[in-house]
């Protein structure tokens, strides 16, 4: 079952987080929030059992897709 690890507030932000955990071995997507007149917010999930494992290489990514660096890393 899918889980939500975090919610982003563009798609842009959205997708670099999931190249970010996808560098790290992780599988995740991409799923439009609510809003009115299309999404204002995007989630990414993960597989239920990856999501413990998934946070503790958050904190990293998120400092990567909030400035726009290149991810280079493990």
């Amino acid at each position: 079952m899918w889980q939500v690890l975090y919610v982003a507030p563009s798609r842009e932000v959205a997708d670099r987080i999931v190249r970010g955990l996808a560098e790290r071995g992780f599988l995740a997507r991409v799923q439009a929030g609510g809003g009115h007149g299309g999404p204002s917010t995007w989630e990414i999930l993960l597989p239920e059992v990856e999501i413990e494992e998934a946070q503790a290489a958050l904190a990293e990514v998120l400092a990567r897709a909030w400035t726009g660096e290149a991810d280079g890393g493990a």
